[in-house]
């Protein structure tokens, strides 16, 4: 990578494929439709070549292409049974052992913050309800 270029801005979205490379048809409908800041190369085994974009992509791409945003979660909370709670913002989501929760991001601050079976790793909730 660049070293110019700091790809940990907030306002840069890294999308990646996590099961290969980038399709062909992927990079061309990213180059036409997206600023690109820059292209991350694959491992050596090939996989995970991602892209960095000034933008968050449609949903239409990242479903057509298998492709998957890349991003660090904004609170962290551990459960005495080992599972791993991870709260995001913009766009809201809530990952219980990386599965979709279906919870908001309020309810699942509010049910970890009232439970002693929560512990919270890292991240500031009340920053995230504010």
């Amino acid at each position: 990578m660049n070293d110019a270029v700091d790809v940990d801005r907030e306002d840069l979205v890294r999308v990646e494929s996590p099961f290969r490379p980038l399709p062909r048809a992927a990079r061309k409908k990213i180059r036409a439709e997206y600023e690109v800041v820059e292209w991350v190369d694959s491992d050596e085994t090939g996989r995970n070549g991602g892209v960095i974009l000034t933008e968050w992509p449609s949903e239409e791409l990242l479903e057509k292409y298998e492709l998957t945003v890349i991003r660090d979660p904004d609170v962290v909370y551990h459960t005495d049974s080992n599972e791993i709670v991870e709260i995001y913002v913009d766009p809201d989501e809530v990952l219980v052992d990386g599965r979709d929760a279906r919870i908001s991001v309020e309810e699942a601050i509010e049910n970890a913050e009232q439970q002693d079976r929560f512990t919270l790793e890292e991240g500031d909730p009340m920053a995230v309800l504010e």
